[in-house]
């Protein structure tokens, strides 16, 4: 499988799987069966006139199904709902978090990907590119990986979850799913490199930002955050 290396802002490089065309192709057509059905609901409601018909009602509508994929890519951590279905998503080459701007380029350069040249632009690219950019990719600094869980259970910091176990830090359940995945993949790679430097500078930025202190080491720390995440998470 087709894999790339994103280099974090805690110096710390972290490999994804990149999502294949398939996937990228299935999550397409996912999308594109709930906008039709969105838009035929639509119609169908003005044609029962149960709300007035009119051009500016029309346009005021069309507004967000133009839109679709910008505004689920930038409120939703890069996923539309077939991207969601299908477990891949958005993300940015330099390590940071998907911008505005970056998730803008890459819808204005969908008609030229998907829409003018039917897909055949953005396959040919993914292909030639091998780092799974389409070109709204390439001018946007992202490209699309898979989420599904492809590590060894001992490659990891997540325990599976007890029905009795207590959670230590509350506080974390205001943390992202994007934020415990960060957290998840720099302590394993701060364990695989023996470097505690990264294991260290990440939990003072947690610590910080969640404002906990504690007398845990950095790497049982973030193991306790992770696992505290994931327990709150799972009763929703």
């Amino acid at each position: 499988m087709d894999t790339i290396k994103i280099q974090t802002l805690q110096n710390v490089e972290i490999e994804y799987t990149l999502a294949n065309i398939g996937e990228r192709i299935l999550a397409w057509i996912v999308d594109i069966l709930l906008l039709s059905a969105i838009v035929v609901t639509f119609f169908v409601i003005i044609s029962f006139e149960y709300i007035p018909s009119n051009e500016i009602l029309i346009f005021l509508f069309f507004i967000p199904i133009l839109m679709y994929d910008f505004l689920f890519e930038q409120f939703n951590d890069g996923q539309t709902p077939g991207k969601k279905l299908l477990k891949i998503k958005v993300i940015a080459l330099d390590g940071t978090q998907g911008s505005l701007g970056k998730h803008f380029l890459r819808w204005l350069l969908r008609p030229i990907d998907i829409g003018i040249s039917y897909g055949l632009a953005a396959i040919l690219t993914i292909l030639i590119n091998g780092k799974g950019q389409r070109l709204g990719d390439l001018v946007a600094g992202t490209s699309v990986v898979s989420l599904k869980q492809r590590t060894k259970s001992t490659d990891t910091v997540y325990i599976q979850h007890d029905d009795n176990y207590e959670v230590t830090y509350p506080i974390v359940i205001h943390l992202t799913d994007r934020d415990i995945e960060n957290i998840r993949h720099i302590a394993r790679e701060s364990i695989k490199r023996k470097d505690a430097n990264v294991a260290a500078a990440l939990a003072e930025k947690v610590k910080s930002i969640l404002q906990i202190t504690t007398e845990q080491s950095d790497l049982d720390f973030l193991r306790t955050v992770v696992k505290d995440y994931s327990h709150l998470t799972s009763k929703f």
